[in-house]
């Protein structure tokens, strides 16, 4: 098998490992759930790209920064791919982490969970994040919900 053809197979099976396939349109409002001791009060597209390009590693209060990836086809992982990473499919945010771990940036990529798993992790944890769609959000106790700002 030729290098490029292991490369290839390496980051094929590495999106279907993430779940990862292509995204739908964004259209629905998608907001970031933090735990509420987080000190973080706004959020825009920009720190987004920091906290999940993982260029930013800990919140303003000291807390390690723990990302929480939208299950595949929500419009939370739409957003994050075309907003946040501004990539054209979910497959491109696989083959990211794949390249970010190559390059010892991090040493694993962040876990697709569920939305609901993922509220629970966010009341758990007060570095974690996650991206939801608000139509998700029936209540939220135990999590600050931040609307996303431009840019």
């Amino acid at each position: 098998m030729t290098p490029y053809r292991s490369a290839a197979l390496l980051l094929a099976t590495t999106a279907l490992a993430l779940g990862l396939a292509a995204a739908p349109a964004v259209a629905a409002e998608v907001v970031a759930v933090l735990h509420p001791d987080n000190p973080t009060r706004e959020l825009s597209v920009k720190q987004l790209r920091l906290l999940y390009g993982a260029y930013k590693r800990q919140w303003a209060g000291g807390d390690g920064v723990h990302l929480l990836l939208p299950p595949s086809g929500d419009p939370a992982m739409a957003f994050l791919v075309s907003r946040v990473f501004r990539k054209s499919d979910e497959g491109e945010i696989a083959r990211y982490y794949l390249e970010a771990i190559y390059q010892q940036k991090i040493a694993h990529p962040p876990p697709q969970v569920p939305v609901g798993r993922a509220l629970d992790i966010v009341r758990e944890d007060p570095g974690a994040i996650a991206l939801v769609a608000r139509a998700h959000l029936a209540e939220t106790p135990g999590l600050r919900v931040i609307a996303i700002g431009e840019p």
